[in-house]
């Protein structure tokens, strides 16, 4: 939710939301609030809501996701172009990380990508269900594909990193460039891109994957 609250160079903008962003959300005015005792109703469940909130304005073509239980906003998605601009009015994450289960943040993404039929590029899954702690990041140049972890855990744990090969070009290498410099086996099956990754507790790793 914070984002509305910065321009293109992070500045802090006393005005919310900055202008470029209300108009990408679909947002005419943010008031700041404290949460008192408000949950959040989403696809007919409830979720808690956590510490602050936004108080939102939305301009007349936005679609309520969510609302908080006094009736106010709660996740806003507004439709630019070819996509779509997702406004969560409080802090999600919390509740991600608290309890992944009832995960307010997952479950509006797996509702979107649902209903629009978004295929992600890459999934990750883990060797416990809905796990958290691992936070992979994409860099492409179009040949190449980075894709940059960050274990926070203290412990050490495993994943299987799978594509559709139908979103992604075939891959012919796929390799580690750090912390070890070493080529990673891969299979392809029934049109599954799958990749075995170990991590150390508190590791990054970067694997970089060179297309045909």
């Amino acid at each position: 939710a914070r984002l509305a609250a910065l321009d293109t160079q992070g500045w802090y903008q006393h005005t919310l939301p900055h202008p470029t962003l209300g108009k990408l959300f679909g947002i005419e005015k943010i008031t700041p609030d404290t949460l008192r005792n408000e949950s959040i109703s989403f696809a007919g469940n409830e979720y808690q809501a956590w510490f602050n909130r936004d108080q939102l304005k939305l301009q007349k073509n936005v679609t309520v996701l969510a609302r908080f239980s006094d009736d106010l906003p709660a996740v806003s998605m507004a439709k630019r172009g070819q996509g779509l601009g997702v406004y969560l009015a409080t802090q999600a994450d919390m509740a991600h990380i608290e309890n992944p289960a009832e995960s307010l943040l997952q479950n509006v993404i797996e509702r979107i990508n649902h209903e629009k039929q978004i295929l992600p590029q890459f999934q990750m899954e883990f060797d416990s269900p809905r796990a958290t702690g691992i936070d992979p990041h994409f860099l492409s140049d179009g040949k190449k594909l980075w894709i940059l972890f960050s274990n926070y855990l203290k412990h050490d744990r495993e994943g299987i990193l799978s594509a559709n090969v139908d979103t992604i070009t075939t891959p012919k290498i796929i390799r580690e460039i750090f912390p070890n410099n070493l080529n990673l086996p891969f299979s392809v099956e029934q049109g599954l891109l799958s990749i075995q990754l170990k991590f150390s507790k508190k590791e990054v790793k970067i694997i970089e994957i060179l297309m045909e």
